[in-house]
């Protein structure tokens, strides 16, 4: 993993008293983006690093500040996002006490003040809290990061992994992890040479472009590509940690390696914790049996309003798109292909409301091309002080706001679990506010896929902030 291109900046905050010279340290340089609260400073520092696939950071202070950020921690430990949460002195007690909130899959973020343990975490994906009283230590991470060695594989597991393999029908499971490893054109040569297809994750999405004759797409509960399992006979996970929705049609009689520095969630015949450089490299000595299965057609369509609206959306805009949690989280997935990790950044597994626009000033902050944020009513109202941020900032985001007056996922769990709904209601009434004191246009759009898509596309090209509506009837969609 690389931390040099930014340097883990600009970093997010909000002020405090135990941080203030760090805060005032990275003002003075131009390296702060202050946003209006904690949780989302932690949001946006995972967006910018979704897009960038380097680390990023956030100062908070030791007390309310880490208590208020512990949403967005708990976002970028599920998704296994490397986060620096830099912050004053913490309270290890009180801190343990609320760490169980955001254990992700056994993984529990640590604290500590040594910057080489920090790196390890930054390297394995996984945000980490760091103490710290000046701006300096924030360079002594990245160093330390840019230092740490790759791990190569142990040679017996190595070895139990060419045995398996040899003569076998095997696939490529890209995972999360391979965003981070910057595995992408190896992967893509060895599954040429050696005659083995591509499948991925939602988190490996881009990794390898969809449109390459070697990804076959996604598979799990929203994926398409599960016919190939079918006719394989080993399947290498790389950087994935076969949750229960990526498995959910794998095959009994199918042999899993699992390789990376996470711990498979299921249960597999050969697991090597490693540097996915280092395993690929030492792949390439590997015998399979070659095949080239016919790939199959890309992500099914949804025959509702909201899915034509965002499919339009994801036609129209060429920068990066990030997606909230909600009823637009399933139809972005499958609203097309995606070529690269930053072209589409969705919440997996912590799914946030309110993810969305933090994460996508974040990419803004980082990445010098305008920005889509793709969100429902609930989660427009519920991060809508950011907008403070995206208009002090002057960023280049255009917020698409899929608005049909409820918060729908909530209406569908309470039809199917409780048989009555209440309290589904909402109001985005809030145009005044948007324009009046912060500046920013709001252009309203009936539900039109075309008009939505000329929109977008005069909108991405004047690079400056704006909040689209688009108003859409009450449906049931898929659950992401």
């Amino acid at each position: 993993m690389k931390a040099s291109g930014y340097r883990m900046r600009p970093v997010f905050s909000v002020p405090g008293g135990d941080v203030i010279g760090p805060y005032t340290d990275f003002h003075r340089e131009g390296n702060l983006v202050r946003t209006v609260r904690d949780d989302t400073a932690a949001l946006a520092a995972q967006g910018a690093a979704e897009a960038t696939v380097e680390p990023a950071s956030v100062l908070v202070t030791g007390g309310p500040g880490l208590g208020a950020a512990l949403h967005g921690i708990a976002s970028a430990a599920a998704d296994r996002v490397p986060v620096l949460v830099m912050t004053g002195s913490v309270d290890e007690t009180g801190f343990q006490a609320l760490k169980p909130s955001i254990t992700s899959d056994g993984v529990k973020p640590r604290v500590t003040e040594d910057p080489e343990e920090a790196a390890v975490d930054l390297v394995r994906c996984r945000p980490v809290v760091f103490e710290t009283s000046s701006s300096d230590d924030l360079d002594t991470v990245v160093e330390a990061v840019e230092e740490s060695p790759g791990e190569g594989p142990d040679p017996k597991s190595m070895s139990d992994v060419l045995d398996l393999v040899e003569g076998s029908r095997t696939v490529f499971l890209i995972g999360g992890g391979c965003r981070w490893a910057g595995v992408s054109e190896i992967l893509e040569e060895l599954s040429k040479n050696l005659g083995v297809p591509m499948v991925e994750s939602l988190r490996g999405r881009g990794v390898v472009p969809e449109h390459s004759p070697f990804n076959h797409g996604m598979i799990g509960v929203r994926g398409w590509a599960d016919g190939l399992l079918e006719e394989a006979d080993v399947v290498v996970a790389l950087g994935a940690r076969l949750t229960e929705r990526t498995v959910a049609n794998m095959p009994d009689d199918v042999s899993l390696v699992h390789v990376g520095y996470e711990r498979p969630l299921t249960d597999v015949d050969v697991s090597i914790t490693c540097d996915l450089v280092e395993f690929l490299k030492a792949f390439e000595d590997a015998d399979p049996d070659p095949w080239e299965p016919e790939k199959p057609e890309g992500p099914p369509e949804l025959d509702t309003v909201t899915f034509d609206i965002v499919k339009a959306a994801r036609e129209a805009w060429i920068g990066p798109t990030v997606v909230d949690s909600g009823q637009v989280t399933a139809t972005a997935i499958l609203a097309g292909e995606v070529s690269t990790p930053w072209e589409l950044v969705v919440p997996s597994r912590y799914c946030p409301v309110g993810f969305s626009l933090p994460a996508a000033l974040g990419v803004a902050s980082r990445v010098p091309e305008p920005v889509l944020a793709i969100m429902g009513d609930h989660a427009f109202l519920y991060s809508l002080s950011e907008w403070v941020t995206v208009a002090e900032e002057e960023l280049p985001v255009v917020g698409l706001v899929v608005r049909n007056g409820e918060m729908g996922f909530v209406r569908q769990f309470q039809e199917a679990e409780v048989g009555e709904v209440r309290g589904v209601d909402v109001d985005c009434d809030v145009e005044g506010f948007l324009e009046r004191d912060l500046g920013i246009e709001v252009v309203e759009l009936e539900a039109d896929g075309d008009e939505v898509y000329r929109t977008l596309r005069e909108l991405e090209m004047k690079k400056e902030p704006k909040v689209v509506f688009v108003d859409v009837p009450r449906e049931d969609l898929p659950l992401p």
